[in-house]
């Protein structure tokens, strides 16, 4: 169920980006304008896939009569590392802000399966496509939320009771991942450095 919502927030994201990388080469704005613009840029994508993400959240079958809202919310500490990240390379400033505004509408998907997760009382699971990069591959191997990638596609599953069921690939993934920890390796981006050359 959760891949009818991805295609939805990849199209918000995507129309995010171009809207921001045609911003950035018209007018090339510094730090402090990305701070005080952006969440303006990009609000209407954010906003818009926090309301998927709450009404996909709403179509999951739940005996707790649970309903859950968007968090629109853009964290200003999100916004300031972004301003900051956007302008100190090694890419072009208009290729990390693409990158970056792909970012903030998934993590506005993200963030509202969390918030309403934690107010219902249940936990959540990472969900990754097959294709995903190392690191986000041993993230949802190792079941950790916190930490995504600009330009991958990670979304969030509520885990009401261990109902939800993983791909199966994500067993692969966890057997990979437990090799790297017999070898002695633990933490989870020197895991992803050893799987890509073992």
């Amino acid at each position: 169920m959760i891949e009818q919502l991805r295609p939805e927030v990849r199209r918000l994201a995507k129309r995010a980006s171009i809207q921001t990388y045609n911003w950035m080469i018209r007018d090339t704005p510094s730090i402090e304008e990305l701070r005080e613009e952006l969440p303006e840029r990009v609000a209407v994508y954010t906003q818009s896939a926090a309301l998927l993400a709450a009404d996909w959240y709403n179509g999951i079958e739940s005996d707790s009569g649970y309903f859950a809202l968007p968090d629109e919310d853009l964290p200003d500490e999100k916004i300031e590392n972004v301003a900051k990240w956007v302008h100190n390379g090694p890419q072009s400033p208009e290729n990390r802000i693409r990158m970056a505004a792909h970012r903030l509408v998934f993590d506005a998907a993200r963030r509202t399966v969390q918030v309403n997760a934690l107010s219902e009382g249940v936990r959540v699971s990472r969900h990754e496509m097959a294709g995903g990069c190392d690191d986000c591959m041993v993230r949802a191997a190792m079941d950790l939320d916190g930490e995504y990638h600009p330009g991958c596609e990670g979304l969030l599953v509520p885990d009401r009771d261990g109902s939800y069921e993983p791909p199966d690939y994500i067993q692969e993934w966890r057997s990979r991942v437990q090799e790297a920890k017999l070898a002695g390796v633990t933490q989870p981006d020197v895991i992803a450095k050893w799987l890509s050359s073992n």
